[in-house]
C-alpha cells in the first residue's frame, strides 16, 4: 500500500513477488555489534553486546509478569531505541543506553492505540514512522519520536480496506467505508448504538486530512489546521441521526405487476429527515423533499417501479447531520416498470482553450468530446426511446462554449431525469486540487493571484457530484481529465459506492492521461469509442456490451496504447453497491 502524502492522496494497492516484498524494511534485532534476543517464555528481551548479555528487559513486574510478555523487538534505525512489541500491554520504546529497566528508569514511553498483542514490527528507513502489526487485525502507523498514533489499517476480504486517524476521519477503498464505526454508550437505562461511518462520510471521509496527517508525521496538528481545532469527534458522533425504516415490501417477497408500494416508517428525533432518495438496483428512482423544515414522523408511501428478477431497494433519509439507510431484496415476477429504457442523456464537456491562462491550452480535449457523444449517441442511444445529447467544446455556438455559466446550466438540466433514464457525462479539460476539493476549470478560468482562482470562473467539483447524485436513472460517469485519478479519486472509490454512480477514470490518481497526436484523442476516450463501438464485446462475437465488459477492455486497450509511448497508464472502475452490471450497447 503506498502511504498517502500531499502528493499521492490515495493509498493503492499493488501485490508485490517474493523480490518486491524483499526489498521492504523490516524489524531488526541487530544494530553493529549490539543484538536482542527474547527469551523463550517472552518474559525478558535481552540486550547483548558482542554476544554478551549487558542487560534485561523484564516484560512486565510481579505478577503481571505472568501476564505480559515480550512478542516483537526492534532496533530503531539510528540503534538507540529500542521497541518492544507486547501481549496484552501494546508497544513501549526504551533507551538502549539504559543500565536497568525498572519501573521508572529509561522508559521512554509507551506507544497507545493497539488493543491486542503486537506482533510485528517495522521502521521507515528515515526512522521517521514506525508500522505495528497486531492481533486486533489492524496495522498502525506511528511518529517513532513523538509516539503518536497517525492512522489505523484494516484490511478485509476482496481487498478492501480502510484507513482512519483517532480523530475519526478516514480514507477507504469503496466497501472498505462499511467496516468502520463506532458503538455508543447511551447510558445503563438505553441499549447502546452502533454507528457507521457511512452515516457520517461527508463530514469524515477526508482523504486529504489523512495525506496531511502522514506528511506532517501528526495527526491532531492535521486535524487543527483542517478544522482550526473546533471539530470533535464525540460531538460528531453526539448529533442526532435521522431514523427510519422500510415496512413493506417484505424481505424477500415475491411481486409482480411492474411496481410496488414502498411504506417508510419515520422515528421521531431531533434531527428530522430533509431529504429522502430511493433507489433500486442501483438506479435514482425518485428523491423527495418536504415544502419546509422536515417530514413529519410517521409513514410515508411511495410507488416504485421494480425490474425483472431480483430488486435491491435503497432508501436513504438524510438530515443536518447524516444519513441513514434502510434497504430490501425482493424479486419481481416478469417484466417490470423499471425494465424499460427511456431517454439518454449525454452531456460531453471537452475544453481545449484556456484564453486566461496562458500556456495551458489543451490539444484533442474537444475532439474528445465529440468522438464520445457521437459513439455513446450511435451505440449506446439504440437502447433507448430518445436521446438527448449537449456537448460543451471550443468553437461551438455561444450556449455551447465550455465556459463556467453554461457548464454549471448543463450540470442543472440532469434533474429534468426520470427513473428509466440513462444519464451519462464525460469531463475533459484541467483541473486543480485546493486542499480537499478538486476545481474543474473551464474556459473562462482566470486567475485571483499566483495561488488561487476567481471563484467564479472555476467549477467546484461537488456541483458536478450534486448533479449527477440527484439525477434519476442509471448514471454513468467518464473522466478524462489531466490526473483524472486525482481529480475526484480522492473520495470516489466510496462516494461511488454509496451514491451507486458509476465511474470510469482515465488513469490512477499518480499517472498522466496521455495523449497520442496520431490518433488525434486522448488514449482513455480513443479506448472507450472503440470498445462502445464493437470492440469490447466478449470475443468480438457481437454479443452485448456492459459496463463490467467496458471496462476490461478498457484496462487492457489503454495499458496496450500507453506502452507504446514507454508510459504506464491504469484506467480506474468504481461501482455503486447496488449498481447492476448494465448493458451498454445490444447484442448485434
Amino acid at each position: 500500500m503506498t502511504l498517502p502524502s500531499a502528493q499521492s492522496p490515495l493509498p493503492h494497492l499493488q501485490r508485490l513477488d517474493r523480490t518486491g516484498a524483499e526489498a521492504f524494511q523490516r524489524a531488526s534485532t541487530t544494530h553493529g555489534e549490539w543484538s536482542l534476543e527474547i527469551n523463550k517464555g517472552g518474559h525478558r528481551l535481552d540486550v547483548k553486546q558482542g554476544g554478551q548479555t549487558i542487560l534485561s528487559i523484564p516484560s512486565a513486574h510481579g505478577l503481571a509478569i505472568l501476564t505480559f510478555k515480550h512478542a516483537a523487538a526492534s532496533f530503531s534505525p539510528d540503534g538507540e531505541t529500542i521497541i518492544s512489541g507486547r501481549s496484552g500491554d501494546g508497544m513501549m520504546a526504551y533507551d538502549r543506553q539504559g543500565k536497568n529497566y525498572d519501573r521508572q528508569s529509561k522508559r521512554l514511553g509507551k506507544f497507545i492505540g493497539h488493543e491486542g498483542n503486537v506482533t510485528a514490527l517495522a521502521y521507515s528507513p528515515d526512522g521517521r514512522f514506525l508500522l505495528s502489526g497486531s492481533t486486533d487485525q489492524t496495522l498502525r502507523l506511528w511518529n517513532l519520536n513523538t509516539r503518536e498514533l497517525l492512522v489505523s489499517v484494516f484490511h478485509g476480504a476482496g481487498g478492501e480496506w480502510v484507513m482512519w486517524m483517532p480523530q475519526g476521519y478516514y480514507a477507504a477503498s469503496g466497501p472498505g467505508t462499511e467496516l468502520m464505526g463506532w458503538q455508543i454508550n447511551r447510558g445503563p437505562e438505553r441499549e447502546a448504538e452502533y454507528v457507521t461511518a457511512i452515516q457520517f462520510r461527508k463530514a469524515l471521509n477526508r482523504p486529504d486530512i489523512i495525506a496531511r496527517a502522514i506528511q506532517l508525521a501528526s495527526a491532531e496538528a492535521a486535524a487543527k489546521e483542517a478544522q482550526d481545532g473546533n471539530f470533535r469527534l464525540a460531538d460528531l458522533l453526539t448529533k442526532p441521526l435521522p431514523r427510519l425504516r422500510s415496512a413493506s415490501p417484505k424481505a424477500n417477497a415475491v411481486l409482480a405487476g411492474g411496481s410496488v408500494n414502498l411504506e417508510i416508517l419515520l422515528e421521531a428525533t431531533r434531527a428530522p429527515v430533509k431529504l429522502v432518495r430511493i433507489q433500486v438496483n442501483g438506479q435514482q428512482i425518485a428523491e423527495h423533499q418536504p415544502e419546509q423544515g422536515g417530514f413529519v414522523p410517521g409513514a410515508l408511501n411511495f410507488t416504485v417501479p421494480l425490474a425483472k428478477g431480483r430488486n435491491a431497494i435503497r432508501v436513504i433519509g438524510i438530515g443536518e447531520s447524516g444519513e441513514t439507510t434502510d434497504h430490501i431484496v425482493a424479486t419481481h415476477d416478469g417484466d417490470g416498470d423499471l425494465d424499460k429504457r427511456g431517454t439518454l442523456h449525454v452531456l460531453a464537456i471537452g475544453v481545449d482553450k484556456y484564453p486566461n491562462l496562458p500556456g495551458s491550452d489543451l490539444r484533442f480535449s474537444g475532439a474528445d468530446a465529440v468522438a464520445f457523444a457521437a459513439a455513446i449517441q450511435q451505440h449506446v442511444g439504440s437502447q433507448h426511446e430518445r436521446v438527448v445529447s449537449r456537448v460543451l467544446v471550443n468553437g461551438a455556438s455561444a450556449g455551447d462554449v465550455p465556459t463556467a455559466a453554461n457548464i454549471l446550466n448543463a450540470l442543472g438540466m440532469l434533474r429534468q431525469t426520470r427513473e428509466t433514464d440513462t444519464v451519462v457525462v464525460f469531463v475533459a479539460g484541467h483541473g486543480v486540487n485546493e486542499g480537499p476539493n478538486y476545481r474543474f476549470l473551464p474556459t473562462d478560468a482566470a486567475k485571483q493571484s499566483a495561488e488561487g482562482f476567481l471563484s467564479a470562473s472555476v467549477i467546484p467539483w461537488y456541483a458536478f457530484q450534486e448533479a449527477i447524485e440527484s439525477a434519476k436513472g442509471r448514471r454513468i460517469l467518464f473522466l478524462d481529465t489531466c490526473h483524472a485519478g486525482n481529480s475526484y479519486n480522492q473520495r470516489l472509490s466510496s462516494d461511488s459506492y454509496e451514491t451507486n454512480v458509476i465511474v470510469y477514470s482515465a488513469a490512477r490518481w499518480d499517472q498522466e492521461a496521455l495523449e497520442r497526436p496520431d490518433l488525434g484523442h486522448g488514449l482513455f476516450t480513443y479506448a472507450v469509442v472503440e470498445g462502445i463501438a464493437g470492440k469490447a464485446a466478449k470475443r468480438d462475437s457481437g454479443g452485448p456490451i456492459t459496463t463490467i465488459a467496458l471496462r476490461d477492455f478498457l484496462v487492457a486497450r489503454v495499458a496496450e496504447l500507453a506502452s507504446k509511448l514507454g508510459h504506464q497508464q491504469e484506467p480506474q472502475y468504481f461501482r455503486g453497491r447496488d449498481a447492476m452490471d448494465y448493458v451498454l450497447v445490444g447484442a448485434r
